[in-house]
């Protein structure tokens, strides 16, 4: 036991002095004209040093110092300088309509905030410009209205039929997979019965976790054999693409390296902090 933790404690150490040296040098943000400041960000928008190759955004906004917070109108721009996202802050927080493009300056969903809440109606689109996902949020409630497969297959009509979505996974686990698929009745626009849940693969077929049960749009139990130890009274279901955008406002860094970047590093350290 002494020489784990001996051990733990110097790799610790190392990964905080590695961490320490590309902090002190890196360069998360810029001021800008009228105000205005350039922050960087990575695909899941952690802050990266602007020349990292992980860098995806560059977010053009207003903070405000003495009361903290996004306070802005404000334009997200990908590396080749297209628009990925607008919208706007207030007081720190998200307000009216957001709109996202694809690389090539498709949209990619349009969607509200009120004071930082979803609202209104929210609709995503595929890169070929076709609807995907059409749903309203109303006090505080999710309603989805349509929904069309990739073939243009409409699968949802009137808030009645079957959603499938697929929520991407960014950071490392040591299973491997990159996906979490979600599959489930709906009814008056709302989750209905029982909902499957399959963890997705890039080389192989996906692989069933458990499932999820619904009454009348609220979560009721789930059965999941994965992750471990995973509460019967949470859910994992999403029922649109997560809003990765959120992360901004916590202005996190990350190191420019693959095992920050990939999540691995946070891997580790939660590894190891539940083996002591």
């Amino acid at each position: 036991m002494k020489k784990k933790t001996i051990y733990i404690f110097l790799l610790g150490f190392i990964m905080l002095q590695q961490a320490y040296a590309q902090q002190t040098s890196a360069k998360y943000m810029e001021q800008s004209i009228d105000g205005y400041i350039h922050l960087y960000f990575d695909q899941q928008y952690y802050l990266v040093d602007k020349n990292c190759v992980y860098k995806t955004f560059t977010r053009v906004i207003k903070y405000d110092k003495k009361d903290g917070g996004f306070n802005s109108f404000f334009t997200d721009y990908y590396n080749n300088n297209q628009s990925a996202l607008t919208g706007k802050y207030q007081g720190g927080k998200k307000q009216g309509e957001f709109k996202g493009f694809y690389e090539n300056g498709i949209p990619k969903f349009t969607i509200n905030f009120k004071d930082n809440l979803p609202i209104g109606d929210w609709k995503y689109f595929y890169p070929s410009g076709n609807i995907w996902l059409n749903l309203a949020y109303k006090n505080g409630q999710i309603f989805i209205k349509s929904y069309f497969d990739e073939k243009g297959r409409q699968q949802i009509k009137d808030g009645k039929g079957i959603l499938k979505l697929i929520e991407s996974v960014y950071d490392f686990n040591e299973f491997g997979y990159t996906g979490i698929s979600f599959e489930g009745r709906v009814k008056d626009g709302k989750p209905e019965g029982i909902w499957s849940s399959n963890l997705v693969y890039s080389r192989s077929p996906s692989e069933y976790i458990g499932v999820e049960r619904f009454e009348d749009g609220k979560f009721k139990i789930s059965n999941y054999n994965y992750p471990k130890n995973f509460s019967q009274k949470s859910s994992l279901v999403k029922f649109h693409p997560v809003f990765t955008a959120e992360n901004a406002q916590a202005l996190t860094f990350k190191n420019c390296t693959i095992d920050d970047n990939q999540g691995y590093n946070f891997y580790l350290q939660n590894y190891l902090n539940s083996t002591i």
